[in-house]
C-alpha cells in the first residue's frame, strides 16, 4: 500500500521531475526517462519535498537501464541546431583543404561515411588554431562554427558537472544505507604524490573530457558487395560516462535553379538507428523526440571498474543506420549529425586496477595510444581505457577488440614497415618483399586475414597481419575497393560544386590513384585519413578516446 502511495506521488509530480517512468517500452522500443534541468538540480537540494522520493527513481533509472534525457535546458533550444546546422559545411571544408589534424574520416563497416572534428573541453576554439600560412586559414564555414559552438559547448560542461554532482550524491546515500559496510565505502582517486584526492563529483569536474562532432552519411551503394547491416556494433563505452546530443538528421532541400541561400534545412530523427541493451539481454531501439532539447547521459564502463558504493550500470550500445533513397538524394543532402563529449577521471589519478604499480589513468591511455598491432590485445592495462565487448565485467577484461593507435601510412617507413591494420608492422625474415618474391616471383607483402585469407578492407581487426598475395590478386582487390570507395564519397559530398572536386578534395592527404600504383597499400578511404596544424599525434589521443562512440 505505501509503494502505491509513493508511485501516486511521483506521478503527480512528474511535471516537476521526470516525464516518465523507468523506461516506455512497446515493441522493443524505448522512450528514455526525462528529467528537467531544473528538477536535476533540485535532486541536490536536501529540503526538497520530494527529494527521497525523486532519489530513488533517478537511482533505479542508472541501476536498471544506465541512461536517462535532460530537457528544458536554459537557451539549448536555440544553440544546438544552430551548431549542428554548421557541422557538415566545416568538416567538408577542412577535408577539402586538407588541413592536417583538424578532421579525419572513416568508412565504417557497412559503408557508411563518417567525418569528425576532435577536440577537448578545455579548448574554446575547437582545437581549430588559425596557422600562420595565408593558404591554411581555418575555413570560413569552421569560423562561424567556433562561433556558435562556444555557447552550446559550454552549456554541455555545465549540465555534465551537475550531472558528477548528482552522482556523487546518489553514491553517497547508497552507502549510507548500507550500514556502513567499509566495502561500500565510496573509492577515492589518488594520486601517485598522494596530495590530491578526488571524489565522482571532482572525477567529472576535472577529468579529460573529449569531444566529437560526428557527420555520417550512408549513400544508396548499388555495389553488389555486401555489407554488414550495423554501423558500429555492440559495445561499452570508456570512461564515466557519454553526454550527448542524440543523432540527427539534417536535410537540405535544394533545386539545382535555386542559390545557395534558397537551400532550407531541416531536422528530424531517424528511426531506430540507436539501440541499448537491458540487463535482461533484450535489445531495445530507443526512441529520442526530435522536438525536445535533449541531452543524453549514458554511463561508461568506469562507472562499473572504479566507482564503488553503488551499482551504477555501463549501457552497452549499437548504431545501424539506414541507407538513403536514391530519390531523396537527388533533392537533397542528408547527413547524420551528433555531438559527444566522453568523460575520462582526472589523467594524474591511479587507476584501482594498478594501485600496487601506481599507473596513472593519464599513463595507461599513453600506453594504449602507442601499443602496436597484437600487442596491445593481451594486456588488460590496455583495455580497461578502451572499448568493452557488451559482456566486460570489472573483474573480467574482455580481449581489446579495437586497435587505438595515431599512425597513418604516411607514418610507414616503407622500406622496412607496411600499413596493415591501421598501423606500421616492421617486416620479418619471412615477410617482405625479397622474401615474398623470392618465395613465389609474383607475390607480394599485404595485409592479410590469417584466419580466413581476406584481404584487409580497412576495418579495425586484430586477425590482420602481413603475409605474402598474390600481385595480381592484390590490385584487383584493390582496384575494385578503390572504384566503389569513389562512387561512394561522390554521392555524399554535401557542399554544392564538390561533386567533380574528390580528386582535388583527397589530393592533400593522400589519393586513391597514387595508391593504385602501390600494390602494398590499402585504399585510403577504407583507413582514418588525418587533414592541419594540431598535429598527428594530438588529434589521433581524441580519435582515440572515442573511437567507438556513435
Amino acid at each position: 500500500m505505501m509503494n502505491q502511495s509513493m508511485r501516486l506521488l511521483f506521478l503527480s509530480c512528474g511535471a516537476l521531475l521526470l516525464s516518465s517512468t523507468l523506461a516506455e517500452e512497446k515493441e522493443n522500443v524505448l522512450t528514455p526517462t526525462r528529467i528537467s534541468f531544473q528538477s536535476l538540480e533540485n535532486l541536490l537540494s536536501l529540503d526538497h519535498p520530494d527529494h527521497q522520493s525523486h532519489v530513488d527513481h533517478i537511482s533505479s533509472v542508472l541501476e536498471g537501464v544506465g541512461l536517462f534525457s535532460i530537457t528544458d535546458i536554459p537557451l539549448f533550444r536555440k544553440e544546438k541546431p544552430e551548431t549542428l546546422r554548421e557541422l557538415p559545411k566545416c568538416v567538408d571544408a577542412l577535408l577539402l583543404k586538407g588541413q592536417r589534424g583538424m578532421a579525419a574520416r572513416h568508412v565504417l563497416a557497412d559503408g557508411t561515411i563518417r567525418k569528425t572534428i576532435a577536440t577537448t573541453g578545455d579548448d574554446p576554439n575547437l582545437l581549430l588554431s588559425s596557422p600562420s600560412s595565408l593558404d591554411q586559414r581555418i575555413p570560413e564555414a569552421c569560423e562561424t562554427l567556433q562561433q556558435v559552438s562556444g555557447a552550446f559547448r559550454s552549456t554541455v560542461a555545465e549540465v555534465t558537472r551537475t550531472v558528477g554532482r548528482v552522482l556523487l550524491m546518489l553514491q553517497s546515500k547508497s552507502s549510507q544505507n548500507s550500514n556502513n559496510n567499509n566495502n561500500d565505502k565510496p573509492l577515492v582517486l589518488t594520486t601517485k604524490e598522494g596530495d590530491k584526492t578526488y571524489n565522482l563529483a571532482e572525477m567529472v569536474t576535472y577529468g579529460e573530457h573529449l569531444e566529437h562532432f560526428h557527420v555520417y552519411n550512408k549513400p544508396n551503394s548499388t555495389s553488389t558487395t555486401t555489407h554488414p547491416t550495423t554501423t558500429i556494433d555492440w559495445h561499452t563505452d570508456q570512461g564515466l560516462m557519454l553526454v550527448f546530443s542524440p543523432g540527427m538528421m539534417i536535410m537540405n532541400t535544394h533545386n539545382q535553379q535555386q542559390q545557395q541561400q534558397d537551400r532550407k534545412t531541416t531536422f528530424y530523427q531517424q528511426e531506430h538507428d540507436f539501440k541499448i541493451q537491458l540487463p535482461n539481454g533484450t535489445a531495445m531501439s530507443v526512441q529520442f523526440d526530435p522536438i525536445k532539447d535533449d541531452l543524453v547521459v549514458m554511463l561508461g564502463q568506469g562507472v562499473e571498474q572504479y566507482v564503488s558504493g553503488v551499482n551504477f550500470r555501463a549501457v552497452p550500445h549499437s548504431l545501424s543506420l539506414q541507407q538513403q533513397q536514391q530519390q531523396q538524394q537527388q533533392s537533397t543532402n542528408s547527413n547524420r549529425v551528433w555531438y559527444g563529449r566522453m568523460v575520462l577521471p582526472p589523467a594524474d589519478a591511479i587507476h584501482p586496477l594498478f594501485h600496487n604499480s601506481g599507473q596513472t589513468f593519464g599513463s595507461i591511455r599513453q600506453e594504449l595510444i602507442a601499443a602496436r598491432n597484437n600487442n596491445n590485445t593481451t594486456d588488460t592495462s590496455m583495455s580497461v581505457l578502451g572499448c568493452s565487448s557488451s559482456s566486460t565485467t570489472t573483474t573480467t577484461i574482455a580481449k581489446q577488440q579495437r586497435q587505438l593507435q595515431d599512425q597513418t601510412e604516411e607514418d610507414c617507413n616503407l622500406e622496412t614497415q607496411h600499413f596493415c591494420w591501421h598501423t606500421c608492422i616492421d617486416y620479418s625474415q619471412d615477410i617482405s618483399p625479397t622474401a615474398c618474391a623470392a618465395a613465389t616471383d609474383d607475390h607480394v607483402v599485404a595485409c592479410v586475414n590469417t584466419k580466413t585469407d581476406e584481404l584487409w578492407p580497412g576495418n579495425h581487426n586484430p586477425d590482420f597481419n602481413l603475409g605474402c598475395v598474390a600481385a595480381e590478386r592484390v590490385e584487383a582487390f584493390y582496384n575494385n575497393t578503390s572504384t566503389s570507395s569513389t562512387e561512394q564519397e561522390t554521392n555524399s559530398s554535401s557542399n554544392e560544386g564538390h561533386q567533380d572536386s574528390h580528386s582535388a578534395a583527397e589530393g592533400g592527404l593522400e589519393t586513391d590513384d597514387a595508391k593504385d600504383d602501390q600494390l602494398t597499400t590499402a585504399p585510403s578511404s577504407s583507413a582514418t585519413t588525418f587533414t592541419g596544424t594540431m598535429g598527428k599525434t594530438t588529434f589521433a589521443m581524441l580519435l582515440a578516446g572515442l573511437v567507438c562512440i556513435f
